[in-house]
């Protein structure tokens, strides 16, 4: 008697179990992107279209939130001399929070393009505003 009820109630386990398609089970890094929120990325310095007087190097500075919480962030810092980011002057910089500055090298006559993505572990930004500069000749 006692395995026909332990039959019939992992038989009716069985059949109240639902199943899901491989293509229908989420990783679960995708749900913790469905629920992740990007870190927000503001630019400081230099301000869009600035000129510089000639200079070693200028500071760049950035500030940032992620609407998620604390959590340890990190920066990827693009510099080109073109705005497609594809010169053979580009050049990048990784930081981790709490850094929100670099100095950069510069030289005279140039203009600089620059922008910042940044990670919180799930979410990478991707940062459509590029900004520029110029720094002015001797």
């Amino acid at each position: 008697m006692k395995k026909k009820i332990a039959g019939l109630i992992l038989t009716g386990l069985l059949i109240s179990c639902t199943t899901h398609s491989t293509s229908e089970v989420q990783e679960p890094s995708t749900l913790l992107k469905l629920q992740n929120i990007a870190p927000i990325i503001l630019k400081e310095n230099p301000p869009n279209g600035e000129e510089i007087a000639p200079n070693n190097d200028i500071p760049v500075i950035w500030s940032f939130s992620d609407p998620d919480g604390p959590k340890l962030l990190s920066f990827i810092i693009e510099f080109d001399t073109t705005p497609n980011f594809e010169s053979p002057d580009f050049r990048t910089f990784t930081e981790t929070q709490p850094n929100n500055q670099i100095w950069f090298p510069t030289r005279p006559n140039n203009t600089y393009y620059w922008r910042v993505h940044v990670s919180d572990g799930i979410t990478t930004t991707t940062d459509d505003e590029v900004f520029n500069f110029k720094v002015l000749n001797n």
